[in-house]
């Protein structure tokens, strides 16, 4: 019934991996005809779904999932689910079509799902993921245009659509079970905030300022595609807030109303021209712990970072980084400092200052002008990991650094 890599799998994980595939060649392609039900006789707990083409599969050193995992090739999708949601009351449905840069021999598929109707059938999901991948071989995965089904699932937790224009006419108010969602990228739904268990949001947010997700109180991971973001109005409503991610702050001036005691993680990140110049207003985050910039080419200054006294982590990347960065040396618990595709740096003699420096990386086009790196032998003596690309006017080689 298997063939021999699919056999090595099964042998591998256990029957913890169930397949539905029809993957001999000298055969035609069934439905259900192909559904063995004896392999469920033999795997009473199966309560996770995993919709996948077996080609990808086979490629995998390991699953990618922990949790029991049903893999269905996805030309026997239709009508398979019900059956088997009837006996086991699947808890976890993802629908995937990772394998199309995979494949040796890529095929061009059809579009497959058309409908989510057959959701009201699976009202015991907690899980529920949608991840087609594109690829000009193939046609797209979907062509569905209404997702109110969703409703149906009252008991859901956790879900996930990647996809450029979707989930436009679902009342999320409805799904009150519901606490972390992905959707990349829908258009606006504002009904999302009112789901008042959300703990995890990474989606794109449309709105001026963050006033309108005031109602998420248990609210602790954002993570936002923000194209309009001026001010952070509304941040301190917030109350649980911990790791805090924006893309795209190109309207941006100033970190206006930036005010936290509960963020610990705050990563920017913009492929736009960014008017930041300043960071003026981020020492509001009194509880911060890590930071990372990432695309901010006009700063001129970094004078407010070195009021975070809670800092442990420091990134810029792909930043101009101002002639006061030796500020940071004021930031006695910084542990890790990354300033790599930064170009022209003056000096980083500031961080002998940094007591408790475990990492430091100028990596990739990053240039110290003065070239003086060899105190950084000693900092690596004392155990801290360096990296570095080699230049004619250092002072040092990188072979000299050696790390544990």
């Amino acid at each position: 019934m298997f063939d021999l890599n699919e056999r090595k799998i099964i042998e591998k994980f256990g029957l913890n991996c169930i397949f539905i595939d029809e993957s001999n060649k000298d055969k035609k392609y069934r439905e259900l005809d192909y559904f063995d039900h004896s392999l469920f006789e033999q795997n009473t707990n199966v309560k996770n779904t995993y919709l996948f083409d077996i080609e990808l599969f086979k490629s995998f050193d390991i699953i990618p999932f922990g949790f029991p995992i049903l893999i269905i090739d996805p030309r026997f999708w239709n009508n398979i689910y019900i059956d088997i949601n009837q006996k086991y009351n699947i808890e976890s449905l993802v629908i995937s079509t990772y394998m199309t840069a995979l494949l040796k021999k890529p095929t061009i598929l059809p579009t497959i799902l058309s409908s989510l109707d057959f959701l009201k059938y699976f009202k015991s999901l907690k899980q529920f993921y949608l991840q087609p991948q594109k690829n000009i071989l193939f046609t797209d995965f979907w062509d569905i245009k209404d997702f109110t089904s969703l409703e149906y699932l009252s008991n859901l937790e956790d879900l996930s659509i990647s996809n450029d224009e979707t989930v436009v006419n679902i009342d999320f108010a409805k799904l009150k079970q519901l606490k972390k969602v992905n959707l990349q990228y829908p258009r606006e739904n504002k009904t999302l905030y009112e789901c008042t268990n959300l703990e995890s949001i990474d989606t794109r947010y449309y709105e001026k300022d963050l006033t309108s997700l005031s109602k998420l109180q248990k609210l602790n991971f954002l993570s936002a595609y923000c194209d309009n973001l001026e001010s952070f109005e509304g941040i301190k409503k917030l109350s649980s807030l911990k790791d805090f991610k924006i893309e795209t702050t190109s309207k941006m001036k100033e970190f206006k109303n930036l005010q936290s005691d509960t963020i610990k993680t705050f990563y920017l990140y913009t492929e736009e021209a960014s008017k930041l110049k300043s960071l003026d207003g981020i020492e509001g985050l009194t509880s911060i712990e890590n930071i990372a910039f990432n695309g901010y080419k006009k700063l001129e200054s970094i004078n407010s970072l070195s009021k975070c006294h809670t800092l442990k982590i420091i990134t810029f990347e792909n930043c101009k980084i101002p002639n006061d960065i030796y500020l940071l040396s004021e930031l006695k618990n910084l542990e890790k400092v990354t300033l790599d595709d930064c170009k022209d740096i003056q000096s980083l003699k500031f961080v002998e200052k940094l007591s408790n420096l475990k990492y430091l990386s100028f990596d990739n086009n990053t240039n110290i002008l003065d070239g003086d790196l060899k105190f950084l032998k000693e900092l690596n003596k004392k155990g801290v990991e360096i990296h570095f690309n080699d230049r004619k006017h250092y002072n040092i080689k990188y072979k000299e650094i050696e790390n544990k």
